[in-house]
């Protein structure tokens, strides 16, 4: 007699983390939009149906949660640039604009606009960042390359608010949700907090130690100190706060996501494991499910979950790479995403919550029939190229120098200084008599030189072995993007395989969206490879 064993098949066997609910399918929402390059997108919190997105120079209003858009607002070719858009808290009528040439509102969803802030600077006008007060609808904060700004009458008037604040970019502003006296600000410098409704700030986050002064309350500074910042600094791009507990503060940087629990007061960044870029555009929060995050990057979106201390992407239907800016409806089950090609909103598969369901249930099967696991991944290894088989195709198809290649042509460089520069000269004499009565003329002397020099300076440093570093510095670049894509692209193929061997889809749809999905994901991998990939599957 068989004897019977239970177990669960769970996709953590594999680290394949669940996704929580309904299963989401990403579909492109573009009916009417011109410019697909989307850099922002905001719903209106009072109703899911209104949103707005904006490229560049135009805006995009939708009544039918992005089914159907209407342009409401273009700026002229050579005019400046749309940042940002948001809705008024209470009117999905009243919509705030920040572009390079000011802050403009609407009051008739974009058939009257106005310019209510401009500055004559270019710094100072160029607005990056809006944060309404929804406690007190007349409260408007602004960003711009200059610093900070507030209205306290609707964008009637404006001050600028210093309390230490250094003058460079604010790049994220954001309200605690039941008290608006305390403001988060992120700029060059770091993150900042001020409980009196941004009189006096206190640096919170650290992302440049070049300049100190702001935290005793030096306001001046020059041009030299304005220019000293580190490019590759983790500079902030934005600061999300959970509605639920306002302790919680998450901040998107260019080397990955952090969160403080203690409103500001210690940070610890969040595990990276399946999230596959560290520079994080945008995030957004659940407000029903706490700690649950959303990460908008140039590789896509990345849910966050907090039991399992990991990610996912989002990446059915999604066509996109580059995700600019994430909105979510007020119940927290429709995403919309702002990407460089148009806009996505997320539509729940009902279907792949029952076969969720399913797998996580106990299933008594016979013990000769239990999944061999370390045997799926040997066959899939005889059948298909490896990891580093392909990682090495893309490397050679891409040309890129290897590593090895580029010591010895620094330590080449470095020897060609010791080699002398060689000339061979000639010179020859000839002289010819001016007296009428004799002519003469005699050739020579004949001289021959060889001069061997040697430039000094060449041994200590090397001007080749310097345009030999930077080239090699782009290589490198080049590299680890050439590696961290095709891994990306081999292991989430993988992973879809193994789906199919222990969850295989019931409805037609979901099959074929998952065997489009696969054949997508060859063929990216092999137009990294140059169809090596294909050309080595048995």
């Amino acid at each position: 007699m068989v004897r019977k064993i239970a177990i669960f098949f769970l996709f953590s066997v594999f680290s394949f983390q669940p996704i929580s609910g309904a299963e989401r399918l990403w579909q492109a929402q573009n009916a009417g939009i011109s410019d697909m390059d989307i850099r922002s997108v905001s719903l209106f919190s009072g109703d899911g149906n209104f949103i707005c997105a904006t490229s560049l120079k135009g805006v995009y209003f939708s009544q039918n949660r992005g089914e159907s858009w209407e342009e409401i607002f273009s700026l002229k070719p050579g005019t400046g640039e749309i940042n940002f858009v948001t809705f008024d808290c209470s009117s999905a009528e009243t919509l705030f604009l920040a572009t390079t040439e000011g802050l403009f509102t609407t009051k008739s969803q974009g058939k009257a606009w106005q310019r209510i802030f401009r500055r004559v600077s270019e710094e100072a006008k160029d607005v990056g960042w809006i944060a309404l007060d929804c406690l007190d609808c007349r409260k408007i904060y602004i960003g711009t390359k200059e610093g900070l700004y507030f209205s306290q009458d609707k964008g009637a008037s404006w001050s600028k608010l210093r309390g230490g604040l250094r003058r460079c970019e604010v790049r994220s502003i954001a309200l605690h949700p039941s008290n608006s006296r305390v403001l988060y600000l992120a700029n060059t410098y770091g993150l900042f907090k001020s409980i009196d409704s941004g009189r006096a700030w206190e640096r919170i986050y650290v992302t440049s130690y070049k300049l100190t002064n702001e935290e005793n309350g030096e306001e001046e500074e020059t041009e030299e100190e304005s220019t000293q910042i580190n490019e590759n600094q983790n500079l902030i791009n934005c600061i999300a706060i959970d509605k639920r507990n306002p302790k919680q503060i998450f901040i998107a940087t260019g080397v990955g996501i952090f969160v403080s629990h203690d409103a500001g007061e210690a940070w610890n960044k969040l595990p990276g494991r399946g999230l596959i870029s560290d520079y994080v555009n945008f995030i957004v929060l659940s407000p029903d499910k706490e700690g649950v995050a959303y990460a908008a990057t140039k590789n896509g979106v990345f849910e966050f979950f907090p039991k399992l201390n990991s990610w996912q992407e989002i990446y059915q239907g999604m066509t996109a790479r580059d995700v600019r800016s994430l909105a979510l409806d007020i119940g927290g089950r429709q995403l919309f995403a702002g990407t460089d090609k148009g806009v996505f909103k997320t539509i729940e598969v009902e279907n792949a919550r029952k076969q969720r369901q399913q797998q996580e249930e106990k299933v008594e099967i016979d013990e000769e029939e239990k999944v061999d696991f370390k045997q799926i991944l040997k066959e899939f290894s005889l059948n298909e190229p490896s990891i580093r088989q392909v990682q090495e195709a893309a490397l050679r198809y891409a040309e890129v120098v290897h590593p090895d290649k580029i010591k010895a042509m620094r330590r080449n460089a470095k020897l060609k200084a010791l080699l002398p520069d060689v000339s061979l000269d000639y010179d020859k004499t000839v002289s010819i008599s001016t007296n009428p009565d004799y002519k003469e003329s005699v050739v020579g002397p004949r001289d021959w030189g060889l001069t061997l020099s040697w430039d000094v300076g060449d041994l200590v440093f090397n001007s080749q072995v310097r345009l030999i570093d930077g080239q090699a510095r782009l290589m490198v670049q080049t590299r680890d993007d050439i590696l961290n894509e095709v891994t990306r692209l081999y292991y989430e193929r993988r992973k879809l395989q193994t789906e199919f061997i222990l969850s295989p889809p019931e409805e037609p749809e979901d099959k074929l969206t998952k065997a489009l999905r696969l054949e997508e994901l060859t063929a990216n991998i092999d137009a990294l490879t140059g169809g090596y990939f294909s050309g080595h599957k048995k």
